[in-house]
C-alpha cells in the first residue's frame, strides 16, 4: 500500500471512529442514569474486558492513572464497577463488572441498539445486507491489526 492509500484510510478510520463515537454519546446523553461520557465508555470497556488492571484500562483509554483512579472511585459510589487485588499478584488490582453495573450497561446497549434499528430501517435491504458485510469486514480488518478484538459467535 503506499503512502497516499494509507493516509486515506487513516483519515477515513479516524471520519468512522469519531462519528460513530459522537452518536453514540449523542444517545447516551438522552438517558440520565446519572454518568458521565468517560465513565460510559469505561464501564462498557469493563463491562466486554473484565478484571484488567486499573494501569491497562488508563492505558487503553488514553487517560492518566490518577484520571481512572478518580473516575473508577466515582463509578464504584454508583457500584458500576469494583476494584480487586489481584490475587497472584496484590500490587496489581483489577477492575471487575457489578451486577448494577451490567443491568446500566446493558441498558446502555440497549438504547444505542434501539436508535441505530431506527435510523438503519430506513436503508433497503440490499444496503442493509451490504452494510452487515462491509462492518464484518472492517471488523476482521482491524482485529487482524489489533485495534479492536474478533467478537466471539453470537456477539
Amino acid at each position: 500500500m503506499d503512502n497516499q492509500q494509507q493516509q486515506e484510510n487513516t483519515e477515513l478510520f479516524r471520519h468512522l471512529f469519531v462519528a460513530v463515537g459522537q452518536t453514540v454519546m449523542r444517545i447516551l446523553e438522552r438517558t440520565d442514569r446519572g454518568m458521565t461520557p468517560l465513565q460510559a465508555v469505561a464501564l462498557m470497556t469493563v463491562y466486554t474486558h473484565p478484571g484488567k488492571t486499573m494501569t491497562q484500562l488508563a492505558s487503553e483509554m488514553g487517560i492518566a492513572n490518577a484520571q481512572l483512579t478518580r473516575l473508577i472511585a466515582g463509578m464504584e459510589r454508583l457500584d458500576l464497577v469494583a476494584r480487586q487485588h489481584n490475587p497472584d499478584n496484590r500490587r496489581e488490582v483489577q477492575v471487575m463488572r457489578t451486577a448494577h453495573g451490567d443491568t446500566v450497561a446493558e441498558q446502555n446497549m440497549r438504547d444505542v441498539e434501539q436508535v441505530m434499528d431506527v435510523q438503519l430501517a430506513k436503508l433497503s435491504g440490499t444496503e442493509r445486507d451490504e452494510l452487515s458485510k462491509h462492518l464484518h469486514a472492517i471488523i476482521a480488518t482491524l482485529a487482524k491489526v489489533g485495534i479492536v478484538e474478533q467478537p466471539r459467535d453470537g456477539q
